[in-house]
């Protein structure tokens, strides 16, 4: 099976040598499409050809800023029926729940290719692992229905006989993802005893730097949790991070619904988005 890996990254160069880069070059994976501004083309391919690598890197540059606007940017710069990965620039780790102890996943590619097929054996076009390494959030094997694909480690099957899905925020862009991936494809797909080592909220680059600092990340993240919750108020809950301090979207594991189809048709039609089958 072939598979794409895209990673975008922000004024972060020298993390993502040491985390990302390394761990797929770890894992045997031989190539990725890196997309940075244009800007900062010259700094990322002076740090990264420091050490040789093993893994051949394609520079894609951008010239705008917003999670959200490059994640639309990546999914619509592939061929219809490529398998994609998008991939944070801050990944440590990929682990596994073994007897109630987390340990490194040992064949990552294996994983990955697992995870496409049993995406389409379900029709779900969209699928993740668990994004914090707790034991205490791990599930079974499979978490199907409406379930929170984070954008760190992203799978999606890319069909362009569908109608195309986009998103209009930053912050929680990757809840909207999951949201709107349910209603059209009936399904997501999360792995529910994997999850990622990496540190959430980090200040230096990437959203955070990009929306002005953590302050700003956090008026942008209640902004966006009230936005969404207006409209799909039926699929998702807002709690309150304790530990960041934030607000914190909460998605409700349910099955699919003909109905909610008019859900994502409101919030496409007030914010100028595509809008979705109903079929």
């Amino acid at each position: 099976m072939e598979i794409r890996y895209a990673v975008p990254s922000y004024q972060r160069p020298k993390l993502l040598r040491s985390t990302t880069i390394k761990l797929l070059e770890a894992a045997g994976i031989e190539e990725i499409d890196l997309y940075i501004n244009e800007d900062e083309l010259e700094e990322y391919q002076n740090i990264l050809t420091e050490i040789p690598l093993s893994i051949l890197i394609n520079y894609k540059t951008i010239n705008f800023n917003g999670i959200g606007k490059i994640r639309n940017h990546i999914r619509n710069s592939y061929p219809h029926g490529t398998n994609l990965i998008m991939i944070d620039d801050d990944i440590e780790d990929i682990l596994i729940q073994d007897n109630g102890k987390l340990v490194g996943l040992e064949n990552i590619i294996e994983f990955n290719e697992s995870m496409f097929t049993k995406a389409e054996e379900i029709g779900a076009y969209l699928w993740s692992v668990q994004l914090h390494n707790n034991p205490y959030f791990l599930k079974k094997e499979y978490v199907k229905g409406l379930s929170y694909i984070n954008g760190s480690w992203t799978g999606l099957r890319i069909n362009h006989n569908l109608k195309d899905i986009r998103v209009d925020i930053n912050h929680f862009e990757d809840y909207l993802f999951s949201i709107l991936h349910f209603i059209r494809d009936k399904n997501v797909l999360k792995a529910g005893n994997v999850c990622l080592k990496t540190r959430c909220f980090n200040p230096n680059g990437g959203i955070c730097k990009q929306l002005g600092g953590f302050d700003k990340r956090q008026k942008e993240a209640f902004k966006n949790s009230k936005k969404l919750f207006d409209v799909f108020s039926k699929l998702m809950d807002i709690k309150q991070s304790v530990k960041y301090d934030v607000a914190n979207i909460r998605l409700k594991n349910v099955k699919w619904r003909k109905d909610y189809q008019i859900l994502a048709d409101i919030y496409c039609k007030n914010y100028s988005l595509s809008i979705y089958n109903d079929e």
